[in-house]
């Protein structure tokens, strides 16, 4: 199993190959589909979705299983584990590699190649709020969205290979992007590599034409870590950090929202290493709006940086320059594989498969690590009946008001079978009058009972 958390949404890769999402269906950014324009009772639709929602198996990815999951702040990026590329959501300036300036609320193939290269497998993206980098099994790194402003607008809406010699002869095997949004102090986009020796490799800060831009990769100095080497990086909307292959982090970028470092790690031994309890060594970590997670060789966590979301999982303290630990007891002793950071969230992956969230996600806010429970998962495995499913439930909430338990579809899926099936569905289907045929049937479809066999009501 896997976790991805992005800006306002999170996204499940089950053991079986499927993926689930949940949370801001903006823009499509979910991959679900648009949730119900339901009946003659009402034309929303459902902006947050607080429990897992099927996106897709291998079937509905060309038979191949989700490995990876990038997500920009309107827009997401998969890549499966043949080497497939999907993208959905927004992609006004080409961001999802569709070859036009379009948005979709399901995943939609994106070629990857040029007239040079064709069919290119890649094993991760990247995303910022405009932009999308994908690297190749072969170490080639890929750009999609919107182009240089120093030089001239472009949105490129296909894949554009950045050139090999700007790597130095290195192979690339991983990228990052530090993006931050017009009010921050240090507006605009950098985009990180490292290469297989070690090699660490910068360019962008695009938006900004005062100060320093780079518009090809450059090497950094990396120098001050040797005898040691980059084995991973990580990036959010405001700060970049790097693990060596001795397990300690280090940081390398600069929190633009506060203008300086100081909040992402004040203390440190050596080289910007960040000071964790008795030296222990990180597996791995991940980033969020200005704060970090991270997992050590044991499987226990940490945090550190500025949030008032709850993101880092410490209940009342909301800011720390030093990595603090998080009370293990409240995972009953186990321990963690896995974490990832959205803008204001953090959910986590414990070695058992269990999955804890905390942080802020739509009305939402925990400030301390919750067990996410979906027990009924099974429910939503066809997207048609989990649109209709929402359909039944928010037509039924506008008859009926909030106290309807059909409305608790919205939130717990299991109490579809305790009371909507009871209620309304017992032995003798007759379509409601405030319901849809359509969705009455979808419904029945889901529940394995007799479906309505005209549209009379």
């Amino acid at each position: 199993m896997s976790i991805f958390a992005g800006n306002d949404r999170t996204f499940l890769v089950t053991e079986e190959g499927v993926l689930y999402a949940w949370g801001n269906t903006d823009h499509g950014a979910l991959g679900i589909a648009n949730l119900p324009v339901v009946n003659a009772y009402s034309n929303a639709v459902q902006r947050h979705i607080t429990y897992p929602v099927w996106v897709g198996d291998p079937d509905r990815f060309d038979g191949s299983p989700v490995t990876t999951v990038a997500c920009g702040f309107h827009h997401t990026v998969a890549v499966t584990k043949s080497g497939a590329v999907w993208a959905w959501g927004t992609g006004a300036q080409g961001q999802l590699g569709t070859g036009a300036l379009m948005q979709s609320s399901v995943p939609v193939r994106v070629a990857v190649g040029d007239r040079f290269h064709r069919d290119v497998k890649v094993v991760m993206a990247v995303c910022s709020a405009t932009r999308t980098i994908l690297l190749g099994v072969d170490g080639s790194v890929w750009f999609m969205g919107e182009g240089d402003k120093v030089l001239g607008p472009t949105n490129w809406t296909t894949t554009r290979l950045i050139d090999p010699a700007y790597f130095l002869g290195e192979k690339i095997v991983m990228v990052s992007v530090e993006t931050n949004n017009d009010r921050a102090s240090v507006p605009g986009d950098v985009f990180y590599a490292v290469g297989e020796k070690g090699g660490l490799f910068m360019w962008g800060r695009w938006e900004v034409h005062g100060l320093r831009t780079i518009i090809r990769p450059q090497k950094m100095d990396t120098m001050k870590y040797s005898p040691h080497k980059v084995v991973m990086i990580q990036s959010s909307a405001s700060a970049t950090h790097v693990m060596l292959n001795t397990g300690y982090v280090c940081e390398i970028g600069r929190s633009s929202s506060m203008g300086s470092t100081l909040a992402m790690g004040k203390g440190r031994l050596h080289n910007n290493t960040l000071e964790y309890p008795r030296l222990v060594r990180q597996r791995m970590f991940s980033t969020g709006n200005s704060f970090m997670v991270s997992v050590d060789v044991d499987g226990n966590l940490y945090a550190l940086g500025h949030t008032f979301t709850g993101a880092m999982g410490l209940g009342a303290l909301h800011t720390t320059i030093l990595p603090v630990a998080l009370n293990m007891w409240a995972f009953h002793g186990e321990k963690f594989a896995t974490v990832s950071c959205g803008h204001t969230h953090t959910v986590a992956l414990t070695e058992a498969g269990h999955i804890y969230v905390w942080g802020t996600m739509g009305s939402t806010k925990l400030d301390t690590p919750t067990a996410f429970n979906f027990p009924s998962i099974g429910h939503f495995q066809p997207s048609a009946d989990s649109d209709r499913l929402l359909a039944f439930a928010q037509s039924h909430h506008d008859r009926m008001g909030e106290v309807s338990s059909a409305f608790a579809i919205a939130r717990e899926a299991g109490i579809l079978q305790e009371f909507i099936a009871p209620l309304y569905l017992g032995g003798s289907p007759t379509c409601p009058p405030w319901l849809s045929v359509h969705a009455y049937n979808g419904i029945c479809r889901t529940l394995g009972v007799k479906e309505c066999m005209t549209g009379d009501t």
